[in-house]
């Protein structure tokens, strides 16, 4: 999972082997069920799956895009 902001809003991208309907919408639901407990500044407004993994670093942390 990565989280970043875009537009002023917060994205979480996320990378899963199991790419059925049924965890998406179980994903999802998780989101929803955090976001109530969040203030609304700190919500994740939208949620990206990503067919491919993240590429990582010498020492397995994701990289992150730099603009």
């Amino acid at each position: 999972v990565l989280v970043s902001g875009e537009n002023s809003t917060i994205t979480a991208e996320i990378y899963t082997t199991a790419e059925t309907e049924e965890t998406k919408k179980e994903i999802e639901t998780a989101v929803a069920s955090l976001n109530r407990t969040l203030p609304t500044y700190k919500r994740i407004v939208h949620v990206r799956f990503r067919d491919k993994p993240f590429e990582k670093t010498t020492t397995k942390k994701i990289k992150r895009q730099e603009d």
